[in-house]
């Protein structure tokens, strides 16, 4: 018996809602800090008020709202991660030459869009521990292997002791970033998520079409914008 699941129009519905709600860490600021993390070493308070344009009292603020949302500091207080990390995890992320790692499937493909860059992806599958390839820019995705690699979506709102537009706990190993992996069919997908049919599963490209309208787009409007 097929398990029904969230449509992707509600799942993009649900996501795009979510990060409307998050506009006190998804912005600009962090936006240039992931810009900056993505070259590969730790951001020390003194670099990131460099980089973001902010004195050092509102990077200490801006710090302390990352960790506690859920971001990653070193024990030196430098910035580690927010979906972009370099602790390594079970989704690598290659950008700008650099070997880094993302939190959970979705963010290895969002990732390249606010960054404008291309990001070279390698997971496992968790039932066959096949390999999935991805290249993906930020207007396309160039190549997926296997061709039939999908990947689970966890959906705001439908797990029942959460709100749509709350904020989850997030992180590598949070509940919202263990519900979203790489599988390298459906068939895999839909046999690891039988007793979960709040979880939706999208192909590669409906899970880049969801980053490019929930994230890509409103990172643009905010480079527009300017501080």
């Amino acid at each position: 018996m097929t398990t029904t699941r969230p449509a992707t129009e509600e799942t993009t519905e649900a996501w795009s809602e979510r990060v409307v709600g998050q506009k006190e860490t998804f912005n600009l600021a962090l936006i240039h800090l992931l810009e900056e993390l993505a070259k590969g070493e730790p951001i020390s308070r003194e670099r990131a008020s460099e980089v973001v344009g902010l004195p050092l009292e509102k990077i200490d603020k801006m710090f302390m709202a990352i960790d506690t949302a859920g971001g990653q500091l070193d024990d030196q207080g430098n910035f580690i991660g927010m979906v972009l990390t370099l602790k390594p995890t079970r989704h690598s992320f290659r950008v700008n030459g650099n070997d880094m790692y993302a939190w959970c499937s979705l963010d290895t493909i969002l990732l390249p869009g606010i960054l404008e860059a291309e990001g070279e992806i390698e997971s496992t599958d968790p039932v066959t521990g096949a390999t999935v390839r991805l290249t993906v820019t930020a207007d396309q995705v160039v190549n997926v292997e296997p061709a039939g690699a999908v990947t689970s979506i966890f959906v705001p709102g439908k797990t029942p002791s959460e709100a749509k537009n709350s904020q989850p706990v997030v992180g590598a190993d949070s509940k919202v970033c263990r519900s979203m992996l790489f599988y390298e069919s459906r068939e895999s997908a839909e046999k690891a998520l039988e007793n979960y049919p709040n979880i939706a599963i999208f192909t590669i490209e409906e899970a880049f079409n969801l980053a490019r309208e929930t994230w890509t787009k409103p990172a643009r409007r905010l480079r527009r914008q300017g501080p």
